[in-house]
């Protein structure tokens, strides 16, 4: 133990100085300064180790005294302190515990799972949106990353999927394709291209109208025209829902005639909707030449 008292030579004072650079930059364990308050000597204490605090500092005949630090506090490096820090956080309704409380570290909390860690709290992992697969999965510090999804995949509906699924493979199945798959819906087979019944009805095929009508791509002016052929509505609206109401049209009007085949009925309406390109179309994809109507 050096103790450096106010009396001490210069040469002792300078070598008291040396020792005590030597220890603050030495391996073991880390010393401090401290004069002690009855003699007023300038004595090199050891530190104490985390998990622990100072009960008694050193004195000129006796080392530093440590003590544990008591339940739910703590101290996380070598120190002279003489109370531990209390353990002060505490996880949120969206944490959970990562490290509990002990006597080297306060408590960590981390995100739950299904969320990550935002500015101010937990946040929830986004989904990725139709098209879209989870090219990176979210973690309790980052979010979820999206990608689109590989040519001949899709994906209809927002999700957390790593893999998008492969588009249906019509000739496999002995069909023609109807509408091709896109990124956001799969490709839709039919058997009813070029066999349309104008007399009986045919479900399958009524559907595979709706699907073919519903996937076309009309600007939205036109779009609202065919609305207000089918049922009298003409508003503005996002194109999503504009699509969404179409699809409700086009099935409204096959319910309201259940005992009749789809096609008969919609021609002409396409038609008063000024659509004649359309008309043409389906005339000329589901009905066998020379096949005539209305």
């Amino acid at each position: 133990m050096w103790v450096c008292g106010a009396n001490t030579s210069l040469a002792k004072l300078a070598l008291c100085s040396l020792m005590l650079a030597l220890a603050q930059t030495s391996p073991s364990v880390p010393t401090y300064q401290w004069r002690d308050s009855v003699t007023g000597e300038l004595l090199i204490c050891n530190k104490c180790q985390p998990g622990t605090l100072v009960a008694k500092h050193c004195t000129s005949s006796s080392p530093t005294q440590c003590q544990p630090c008591p339940e739910n506090h703590y101290t996380q490096y070598w120190n002279y302190l003489d109370k531990c820090r209390y353990c002060n956080v505490f996880c949120e309704d969206r944490e959970r515990v990562e490290h509990e409380c002990n006597a080297t570290h306060n408590r960590v909390c981390e995100c739950k799972p299904g969320y990550h860690r935002g500015v101010h709290f937990c946040v929830q992992h986004k989904e990725c949106g139709p098209g879209y697969l989870v090219s990176k999965k979210g973690t309790a510090e980052s979010d979820t990353e999206c990608a689109p999804c590989p040519t001949g995949t899709f994906s209809a509906h927002p999700s957390m999927e790593k893999h998008c699924q492969a588009h249906t493979n019509c000739s496999s199945l002995d069909l023609k394709v109807n509408v091709p798959g896109t990124t956001h819906y799969d490709t839709l087979c039919t058997g009813c291209l070029g066999h349309y019944n104008l007399k009986e009805v045919n479900a399958e095929c009524d559907q595979a109208v709706q699907d073919f009508v519903v996937h076309k791509k009309l600007s939205s002016r036109r779009i609202r025209r065919l609305q207000l052929s089918l049922n009298g509505q003409d508003k503005l609206e996002r194109e999503a829902e504009i699509y969404r109401k179409l699809r409700y049209s086009l099935a409204h009007l096959k319910a309201s005639q259940p005992d009749k085949p789809l096609l008969p009925t919609l021609l002409p309406i396409l038609r008063k909707a000024r659509l004649g390109h359309l008309e043409e179309e389906l005339r000329t994809r589901f009905l066998q030449p020379p096949n005539s109507l209305v």
